[in-house]
């Protein structure tokens, strides 16, 4: 916006300003995080964070920051409710230090026909002694005879793998293991289908 433009200083704590979710299956989990770092001296104070359209969500994992200090605004899409593409905006205000809005355009191609099995991979609470292994059934509603290339991500904590269902069976099986070297803490990623 204007006034996001003309004050450069909100948009430079983001470590980006724009979020593509790009396709996704229909009733899957489709969330992205993006980090906010305050540059300044004094608290940065978030106001308020709020999305221009229903088929999406935003919240701050926390509002007040020191010098130095960062937080994530977790922004998901709504794929149960909606379908093909959805545009929105995730406007996040500030009145600390100064009084400043940033708007960040969000958008996604919901798949109606991609089915997943379930929505998204949760390990939960696990421990880094071993490997981790989950499981989603990846199927398209109307055309059985469509095709999976590749499973791929950016991640050198995940192993991913796709194979077809046995005969009989259409769709296919994604297997996702979450390594040893895994980071402490809180993991996020993203596996592309193509």
């Amino acid at each position: 916006s204007a006034q996001a433009q003309q004050q450069p200083w909100a948009e430079r704590m983001f470590d980006r300003t724009t979020q593509d979710f790009g396709v996704v299956a229909k009733g899957s989990v489709a969330k992205a995080r993006i980090k906010v770092t305050s540059l300044w001296r004094d608290d940065t104070h978030i106001s308020d964070v709020r999305t221009t359209c229903g088929c999406s969500a935003a919240k701050p994992e926390k509002t007040t920051l020191k010098s130095n200090e960062s937080t994530y605004i977790e922004i998901t899409m709504n794929t149960h409710k909606f379908t093909h593409r959805k545009n929105s905006n995730v406007i996040v205000t500030f009145d600390k230090p100064k009084r400043a809005e940033v708007r960040i355009p969000i958008t996604a191609y919901i798949q109606p026909d991609i089915v997943l099995e379930p929505g998204s991979i949760n390990f939960g609470a696990v421990d880094n002694s071993t490997n981790w292994k989950q499981k989603v059934k990846v199927s398209h509603a109307s055309r059985p005879n469509w095709q999976i290339q590749s499973a791929t991500t950016n991640s050198k904590h995940l192993d991913v793998n796709v194979t077809p269902n046995p005969p009989g069976e259409t769709g296919y099986e994604l297997s996702v293991v979450l390594k040893q070297s895994a980071p402490l803490g809180d993991f996020r990623d993203q596996v592309v289908l193509s």
